[in-house]
């Protein structure tokens, strides 16, 4: 008898009168999944959806709004990552090394790189719902700019930031320099 059966019997309709949960060292009444993947509904709110985005993103005709995504380049040592950003108007991208995934460190390095830029050239910034995102609500009181998120599972809704990421990662680029202190803006 394994120990799944044995869970699968404390957990079942039939022992449930019993209550043989509150022998278990977890004492839970119901069974969740080991690696269960967390919620994250509160984290991004659903006022802040693409969908609510102001129609002048949508049709790229002003200057100064962004779309943004993190490249996980390799689970080496070194973590190295690229946080990149593309204007949806003109195409402009801008590429920088992160070699921190955490929520905190991106996001300050993100408003180092956006700061020097003039208010009008940082209106928005659409992401996907990745936790390096969940900081989101530091870029409106620091930097002025406003944050917009991709529905979950859908990445595509950031199209101009993915295409720029395809082809970095088919180095039709310029190689990414391996200095670790270097930033590529």
């Amino acid at each position: 008898m394994s120990h799944e059966t044995i869970y699968a019997h404390v957990y079942s309709r039939v022992s449930q009168p019993d209550a043989l949960a509150r022998y278990l060292p977890s004492r839970r009444k119901k069974r969740k999944p080991r690696y269960a993947r967390r919620p994250r509904g509160l984290v991004f709110s659903p006022d802040r959806s693409i969908h609510s985005r102001p129609e002048h993103v949508n049709t790229r005709e002003i200057f100064g709004d962004w779309e943004g995504d993190l490249m996980i380049l390799g689970r080496s040592k070194d973590n190295a990552n690229v946080a990149s950003l593309v204007e949806r108007k003109n195409r402009f991208a801008i590429l920088f090394r992160d070699n921190d995934r955490s929520t905190t460190h991106l996001m300050n390095r993100l408003m180092e790189v956006m700061a020097p830029l003039p208010q009008f050239a940082r209106r928005s910034i659409t992401f996907d719902r990745g936790v390096e995102f969940r900081n989101w609500r530091k870029l409106k009181p620091e930097i002025g700019t406003e944050a917009w998120f991709c529905d979950p599972q859908a990445p595509w809704q950031k199209g101009s930031v993915e295409n720029l990421n395809k082809r970095a990662r088919t180095r039709t680029m310029p190689p990414l320099l391996p200095c670790h202190k270097q930033s590529l803006v």
